[in-house]
């Protein structure tokens, strides 16, 4: 069914990866019925068409095949008396909907617009920029929740190109802007700064500049996070993912045996994880980070498929002739030469884009820094008072077991989630309390789940004092600190004097 126009055959598709990868893929969702539905006009294929197929000598097609999954068992003569107006079968199919694919009418590559249901979100997965997509199958309204992809056709889109439209159809949703077709994304990105090619056909892909230009197109602001350490690289992931931000990575392809065997540079979009149950191992200094119990990266590769998962392999590159960082983290792939390769084959990245709304202005590493700096004092402090026998009331030792997790939310996201957290102190004086709109949330948690928030805002400057509250939820913390509040104590350290001063005023 993907050996849709007259180049294609069925050896031809059969020989692409993302014919394994979709039946693996189908057969982990328990896919049971496939309807196909002829003469789709898809919207990003027409802009495309447009831009470029529709002057070729050779006659494209302008209609796609859509193909749309199932988990439950439709007879044709069933579905036919449905069409007739028999509407009994119309719950169950859109509760065992997974979604659809749309076929382009193009040589080789065929996958369009597609929007196929998550892996379950359970095991630890979290896909955060998931979002509602409608679809209309002969006027039966369905939807599933997930994130679109397509491949690139190399015409129009290369593989940045279709990261960058993956990740728009994200931030679309999320910060209300237009989002452009391929076609669009190619013009957008080379408008300014030109290939030293030809913008059409796209077999070059995208420079970080242009990928910057392709984002400022949507009103966004491109941030580059170019420090790939391992521990703040997955940090940075979860701390703008979680706020449903897809995140456009862009690396290396080495061989998995020879890291100084390069297959070129490749772009995917990352549009989920999967967080292991157990903590990690915390750093040199005791610092941990809940983003260290990812495991898996889930992107949009359009080499691959959608959600083709990524896994954290290895956090050293040594032997690999280019320069990189001996630290840099190596995830699988399922990019390969041939179907009988698959695996044989890492990724090594080197940059992550992260697309944001303008009033989004202070970075992850300013905060970052601050609750690290913080970290290290409650550690030095802890140290401190277990040599002195006059401590302060308090527990120290249940203090030296945080695990942080820092992240980008809303304040009315963060407000909606404190309306029912058990444990959590002076709830109505922090609902009716006034807060920006975007807001960075670190919160510091116990092994026994107690803990507290610290709110800093997003929207201020970098200079200045940006820590707004801080929300006890039963922690220790805040009885060692209302401790050395009440004996006059001086509170300083460097790196951290804006928390402290917001956590002193609270607890004086």
């Amino acid at each position: 069914m993907l050996a849709y126009g007259p180049e294609n055959t069925r050896e031809s598709i059969d020989a692409k990866l993302h014919a394994v990868y979709f039946e693996e893929y189908f057969n982990q969702l328990q896919a049971r019925t496939i309807v196909v539905e002829d003469g789709y006009v898809d919207h990003d294929f027409l802009e495309d068409f447009a831009a470029y197929y529709v002057r070729c000598f050779q006659p494209y097609s302008r209609y796609c095949r859509r193909l749309h999954f199932f988990t439950v068992d439709i007879e044709p003569a069933e579905f036919r008396e449905l069409l007739r107006g028999d509407l009994q079968k119309c719950p169950s199919l859109q509760q065992g909907y997974l979604g659809f694919i749309v076929v382009r009418p193009i040589p080789q590559r065929v996958i369009g617009r597609t929007c196929l249901a998550t892996y379950p979100t359970e095991d630890g997965r979290e896909f955060p920029a998931a979002r509602t997509q409608l679809a209309n199958l002969f006027g039966i309204a369905l939807t599933v929740r997930t994130i679109p992809f397509q491949e690139q056709d190399r015409a129009v889109a290369a593989c940045a190109t279709s990261a960058l439209w993956s990740m728009f159809q994200g931030t679309g949703r999320l910060f209300q802007h237009r989002i452009p077709s391929p076609a669009e994304i190619t013009q957008q990105a080379t408008a300014t700064n030109p290939l030293d090619g030809r913008a059409f056909p796209a077999g070059d892909g995208l420079m970080f500049v242009q990928m910057a230009d392709a984002v400022r197109s949507c009103d966004l602001e491109p941030l580059w996070v170019m420090d790939t350490y391992p521990e703040y690289f997955f940090a940075s992931i979860r701390a703008y993912l979680s706020k449903g931000i897809p995140l456009l990575l862009n690396g290396d392809v080495l061989e998995r045996d020879d890291l100084g065997d390069q297959h070129g540079v490749h772009a995917v979009a990352i549009t989920g994880y999967r967080l292991s149950d157990e903590r990690a191992e915390p750093e040199s200094d005791g610092f941990l980070m809940r983003s260290s119990r990812i495991q898996k990266l889930y992107a949009h590769d359009d080499g691959v498929g959608p959600f083709a998962r990524m896994e954290f392999i290895a956090t050293t590159t040594k032997g690999w002739s280019h320069a990189r960082p001996a630290s840099c983290p190596v995830l699988s792939t399922s990019q390969c030469a041939s179907n009988d390769t698959i695996g044989s084959r890492v990724f090594c990245p080197d940059a992550l884009l992260i697309p944001l709304y303008h009033k989004i202005r202070v970075p992850f590493l300013r905060i970052y820094s601050e609750i690290r700096a913080f970290d290290n004092y409650l550690k030095c402090l802890v140290a401190e008072l277990s040599q002195s026998t006059g401590s302060p009331s308090g527990s120290p030792g249940a203090i030296d077991d945080l695990e942080w997790d820092i992240r980008l939310t809303t304040v009315n996201d963060y407000k909606t989630e404190c309306l029912t957290r058990n444990g959590l102190r002076d709830r109505e004086l922090l609902l009716t309390t006034s807060l920006p709109r975007y807001l960075w949330l670190a919160s510091g948690v116990h092994r026994d789940g107690s803990g507290f928030d610290l709110l800093f805002d997003a929207t201020g400057l970098e200079l200045s004092n940006l820590c707004l509250r801080f929300v006890d939820a039963g922690s220790p913390v805040i009885l060692l600190l209302q401790s050395l509040a009440g004996t006059g104590q001086s509170v300083q350290y460097s790196g951290c004097d804006g928390v402290l001063t917001t956590v002193v005023a609270r607890t004086a």
